[in-house]
């Protein structure tokens, strides 16, 4: 049977076949992305970083050290590993979204900061994949509230702990370097 190219049928054909093909080659990455995420919600176990944590470190806020206290909701992303949402419960009630992904067997999470304003930080936690733990220590990067560039230890909490708890588990997560500007996540 010879196709009869003057029909109008076969004209709509055509036309509603190649933009069927363009539609789903534009979303094709989305398309895969979201395959993926349905995968991995529905097969992969959970991670013990996925979870509501409370977050605690230290900056600088008016000249003085400051103990900041978040909430953290880290849960798969759709087409990142994990998708990252901060909020601090003390001082400007600050919201954070970002990613975290693997790297070497640490946790590496970037989050930009809701506000309007540009602001990256960046926090590093060892992977705890396949344990399930109470508190992950690490260390973050970003701005102080005086926007100078401030870093410090930092961690996440499975429960909500008090000020003298915080300080206290933050000192026991890392290892500083006598009277050097150095500290380590402790191993």
């Amino acid at each position: 049977m010879v196709p009869n190219y003057g029909s109008l049928v076969w004209w709509l054909g055509a036309i509603g076949g190649g933009l069927l093909a363009a539609v789903i080659g534009h979303f094709y990455n989305t398309i895969v992305e979201v395959t993926k995420f349905g995968w991995r919600r529905i097969f992969e176990p959970k991670s013990a970083i996925e979870h509501t944590w409370f977050g605690y470190h230290w900056t600088v806020h008016r000249r003085e050290p400051t103990l900041v206290k978040s909430k953290w909701i880290i849960k798969k992303g759709v087409t990142t590993l994990f998708s990252v949402r901060l909020e601090h419960l003390n001082v400007n009630q600050a919201t954070y979204t970002g990613t975290a992904r693997r790297e070497n067997g640490q946790i590496f999470m970037t989050l930009t900061s809701d506000q309007g304003k540009p602001e990256t930080t960046i926090y590093r936690y060892p992977d705890s994949v396949g344990r399930s733990v109470k508190n992950i220590h690490g260390l973050w990067l970003s701005y102080d509230y005086d926007e100078y560039i401030a870093c410090s230890a930092c961690i996440l909490s499975a429960v909500e702990l008090s000020d003298a708890e915080a300080e206290g588990a933050i000192m026991y997560g890392v290892d500083c370097f006598g009277d050097k500007p150095l500290m380590e996540v402790k191993r």
